[in-house]
Formats: structure tokens, C-alpha cells, sequence
């Protein structure tokens, strides 16, 4: 289970995500059930090394045997230097389309939403796409946020649901149960219109941008923590964020190894 928050603003895209991952089994009746929950799952993805370009997953945190993590690695190894090398003129949609294409190779039946934000090549404004996999079915990519639209905060994955209830003021289930009974829909859209928070603005600095999504993503894990079932978003949050003239930078990242020990190691992406 996973929270993963993107704010986008004039300066930059932040995207932020929790290390939760559920390891899922089957009862004895066959329904779904949380077997075990690691806290060290890696959702916020850096796609290459050179362009301004930041990624991240929300389910399945495993294609087969192979962790996502471990396969964005080679996808980007080949948007670096293989068949897939990202190429003068690119769009945020051609390296979203790639990365779709890479990944389908090792889904069977897993179900994964992947988002890829950026600045194109010569782009003024970022914008950020996504593709997803329904039960191992390839969805997309669509536009999340396009470089016109000049601000925007999105979550995905289960923790979303306090995200709801804050900046929405409703729970995702409350405008269908309120149409079952009998509510019209312009009134409750009217109602959500009123009780919308707006908590971002296009002239947010990136540091703001940052404390937004770090905001977010702790909502998620202190509801999820204290709500009844399993604690199923948690563990530390990894951040990063891209500008337009200063690229992909990491804000916050864990480590499985302590890099004053690791001298020689200068490659921590």
C-alpha cells in the first residue's frame, strides 16, 4: 500500500512517497489479506541523470521476481544509452511511452500506477503523465498535469484517502453515497466547491513546494497509523524534486548503507 504526492508550481515538481510495501497472501477462504508490511520500499524513481525528469509508483512494488525498483534501474541504463536513449527534442510523453513499453516486458497480472513528470526538452513548464497496469492491462500514458495548467497537487495509492478528507473535505465514498440518497449531483458539487481548501499557488517557491509535499505524505502515514486495520503506509519518506535549470535533485533519500562508511561510493542514485 502505498501514499505518493505530486505538487507541481511554476518553479519546480515535487514528487513524494512513503517506503510501506504489503506483502500480500490469501486466506483460507480466498479472500485477500495483509500477510507482512516492510518499511524500506523505494516509490520516487530518477530516470536519468542528465535531464529534468522525476518519476513515481504507486502498487505493485514487484514485476514478477523483480523488484520495480531495481528494474527502473535498467530502464534507465536504457534511456541513457540503449535502444530507448532519450533524444534531442524529447517530450515528457515519448519518456513516459518508453518507460510503459520497458515495463510491460515483466508484468503478468500486476496492477501498478507509474508517473513520469519533467520538463521536455527547451520547456518553460513542467507537466506530468501517467500510465498505469490493471490487473497486468497497459493504461495510458494520459496527461496528469499539462504545462499549461500552472499549479496542481495529485496523490495515488490507498493512503489517498486522508488527502481526501483534508484538502477535498470529503471522503472519495461520500459523493455516491450522498446521490444514493437522493442528493442531487450539482449539489454536491456545489458543496465540494465550498469546502475545497486551496493550499498551493503558482508563485510557491520550491522549498514551500517541497514542506507541501512532506505535509501530505505525513498526513497519510499518522492517519493510516492510527485508523483501524493494518499500518499499511509508513517507513520514511523519499523526495525529489526537478527544476528547469537545475534538473532532477534528491531531498530526501534512504539508504540501505551509511554513506560516511562508503567512501568510494559516489553513485547513490
Amino acid at each position: 500500500m502505498t501514499v505518493c504526492v505530486g505538487v507541481k508550481v511554476r518553479d519546480c515538481i515535487v514528487f513524494a512517497a512513503d517506503s510501506a510495501v504489503s506483502m500480500m497472501a490469501t486466506t483460507s477462504g480466498g479472500d485477500p489479506m495483509v500477510q507482512n508490511i516492510w518499511n524500506h520500499g523505494i516509490k520516487v524513481h530518477n530516470l536519468h541523470k542528465e535531464h529534468p525528469i522525476v518519476a513515481m509508483s504507486a502498487g505493485a512494488g514487484n514485476l514478477g521476481s523483480a523488484s520495480l525498483s531495481e528494474l527502473v534501474k535498467y530502464l534507465r541504463r536504457e534511456l541513457t544509452q540503449g535502444k530507448a536513449k532519450i533524444k534531442d527534442g524529447y517530450t515528457i510523453e515519448e519518456v513516459a511511452k518508453q518507460t510503459s513499453l520497458f515495463l510491460s516486458q515483466f508484468v503478468s497480472s500486476e496492477s501498478l500506477d507509474f508517473m513520469v513528470g519533467g520538463y521536455g526538452a527547451g520547456a518553460a513548464f513542467g507537466e506530468v503523465w501517467k500510465f498505469a497496469f490493471d490487473d497486468g492491462n497497459l493504461v495510458g500514458p494520459t496527461v496528469v498535469v499539462s504545462a499549461g495548467v500552472p499549479s496542481y497537487v495529485f496523490w495515488a495509492g490507498s493512503g489517498g484517502r486522508a488527502l481526501h478528507r483534508l484538502v477535498l473535505g470529503r471522503d472519495e465514498a461520500m459523493p455516491v453515497r450522498l446521490e444514493q440518497a437522493g442528493v442531487e449531483k450539482k449539489v454536491i458539487e456545489a458543496v465540494e466547491q465550498d469546502v475545497y481548501v486551496p493550499l498551493i499557488d503558482p508563485a510557491m517557491p520550491v522549498q514551500d513546494a517541497i514542506n507541501l509535499a512532506t505535509f501530505l505524505v505525513d498526513v497519510a502515514k499518522g492517519f493510516c497509523a492510527f485508523a483501524p486495520g493494518m499500518n499499511v503506509v509508513g517507513g520514511e519518506t523519499d523526495i525529489a524534486t526537478v527544476t528547469r535549470h537545475e534538473g532532477f535533485k534528491w531531498i530526501r533519500r534512504k539508504h540501505y548503507y551509511d554513506a560516511a562508511i562508503n567512501r568510494l561510493e559516489t553513485d547513490h542514485g
